[in-house]
């Protein structure tokens, strides 16, 4: 019988058995990376007054290397590459998602008139799944 645990869902070799299981985890930890990215953009724009755009970037920068390190831990198995070419891959779709992030973040805020802690959290919703297949089944297959 499966072992259904908390302790379980942050077994990698557990998580690599459904990809329901997989994702569930990869939730879990973008959650952690989303909350991680908010205090920092929050400390970017509002304590250092650095602008969104530019914020988001540094934020996004410093959550994406928690991220791959969350992901290695918990999420993905290494896959075929190096682990430079790994982490260089893991970055590439980092900055894609980066530029959808700032968009839609953009958009949300200067179009739609929406609190940027709101807009960061839609537009976090709708880059996620993307990246999720992207991760999975180019940076970490085998």
């Amino acid at each position: 019988m499966p072992d259904n645990s908390v302790k379980s869902y942050f077994n990698l070799e557990q998580n690599q058995k459904s990809l329901s299981r997989q994702y569930g985890v990869f939730f879990i930890v973008g959650i952690i990376s989303f909350l991680f990215s908010i205090l920092f953009l929050w400390m970017f724009y509002r304590k250092f007054d650095i602008d969104l755009v530019i914020s988001n970037t540094l934020s996004f920068i410093l959550v994406s290397a928690i991220n791959y390190l969350l992901s290695i831990r918990f999420v993905f198995l290494r896959g075929r590459f190096t682990l430079l070419k790994e982490v260089f891959l893991f970055y590439i779709i980092a900055i894609l998602s980066l530029v959808m992030d700032s968009l839609f973040l953009l958009y949300l805020v200067e179009k739609a008139g929406l609190w940027y802690i709101y807009a960061k959290f839609i537009s976090v919703l709708a880059v996620s799944i993307t990246t999720f297949f992207l991760k999975k089944y180019f940076v970490f297959s085998k």
